[in-house]
């Protein structure tokens, strides 16, 4: 969705949008962002973004590469900062207000990019599957599980069973 930044008045827009896409190692099939963009000041040069964000997941499994669909949900808090590329020095000193904050040149704000990246934030580090799996597990003729040792492992096995 995009946003004209000089038509925002000061009790902010709200915002709705849907999205879908595909990223490296998954897959979202929804994402669902509602909030409010708020102007910061009235010179329209620093803005708000508030909301809350819904997203349906699948990704691999990390031990078994099945795929699993994950339902996530969270808050989105983000400073939007106006600029132009005449204002930025070439080197630029962070703070720690900055690392939360996107940048936008121009009179547009494309709140998709932003969403998607937040959604991305809202991905947990390891995914597993609710059942039991991974590379010990193997299917023996009657797709019964049987559980198969490391062979490097014998010679402790034997000294712990005696």
């Amino acid at each position: 969705m995009k946003v004209i930044l000089e038509d925002i008045e000061n009790t902010g827009i709200e915002i709705k949008a849907e999205s879908c896409f595909a990223f490296d190692g998954g897959k979202f099939e929804s994402v669902i962002f509602t909030g409010r963009l708020l102007p910061v000041g009235d010179k329209k040069s620093e803005f708000y973004l508030d909301g809350k964000i819904t997203a349906k997941v699948v990704m691999p499994c990390d031990r078994c590469l099945e795929a699993v669909s994950l339902e996530l949900g969270g808050d989105v808090n983000v400073r939007i900062v106006r600029t132009s590329a005449e204002e930025l020095p070439e080197e630029l000193e962070l703070e720690d207000d900055d690392v939360s904050a996107y940048t936008v040149e121009g009179d547009e704000l494309e709140t998709d990019e932003i969403t998607e990246q937040e959604a991305l934030l809202l991905l947990p580090m390891k995914v597993t599957c609710a059942k039991p799996c991974g590379s010990e597990l193997i299917k023996d003729e009657n797709d019964e599980i049987v559980k198969e040792g490391d062979p490097r492992w014998d010679a402790l096995n034997k000294l712990k069973n005696n």
